[in-house]
């Protein structure tokens, strides 16, 4: 959270998708005048303090409880007349066939519609999502720019990544 903290600057538009690692990367930006636009009832709610510096859009549509996020189609909707900056996107599974995958097909569906409001596609997640495919793909290797992760992944992964141009960021 905080390697992807220094990655935003102020006054940027910011896109955090629903989940452990963008809750704690709102947390870090608390102090900071951007503009977040978040799937997100925690973000949301984290942001919500007198504290916080950061102004909050909240997509609208279906409350996905298992997540705390809301997904659908009219966040899908809303998605499509914004642009933002940075998009920070986390993922379930990566594998070398289906690319960025999530559990839930309509929850890739939102997350697809994230990556393409941004200028910068940065996906988030921890090492044990490498070679190990979710569901349903929401992101190919050529439609990202940054992979923040906890370690490197392994070579055949690299290569993929390397080939692709995906600066790959790991957190230490």
């Amino acid at each position: 959270a905080r390697v992807c903290s220094n990655l935003i600057k102020e006054k940027e538009n910011i896109i955090l998708d629903a989940g452990s690692t963008t809750l704690a990367i709102a947390r870090e930006i608390r102090g900071r005048k951007v503009r977040i636009v978040t799937n997100s009832l925690a973000i949301a709610n984290e942001l919500s303090s007198p504290d916080s510096e950061a102004a909050v859009e909240i997509l609208g549509g279906s409350l996905r409880k298992q997540s705390s996020s809301i997904i659908g189609p009219q966040v899908c909707r809303a998605l499509e007349k914004i642009r933002v900056d940075k998009a920070f996107i986390g993922c379930s599974g990566f594998d070398t066939e289906l690319g960025f995958s999530s559990e839930n097909a309509v929850e890739a569906d939102t997350k697809r519609m994230m990556l393409r409001a941004a200028a910068k596609k940065i996906i988030v997640c921890d090492h044990n999502k490498f070679e190990r495919p979710a569901f349903a793909n929401f992101a190919n290797p050529e439609e990202v720019d940054v992979i923040v992760s906890d370690k490197k992944p392994d070579q055949e992964v690299m290569k993929i990544f390397r080939e692709h141009k995906i600066e790959v960021i790991i957190a230490k």
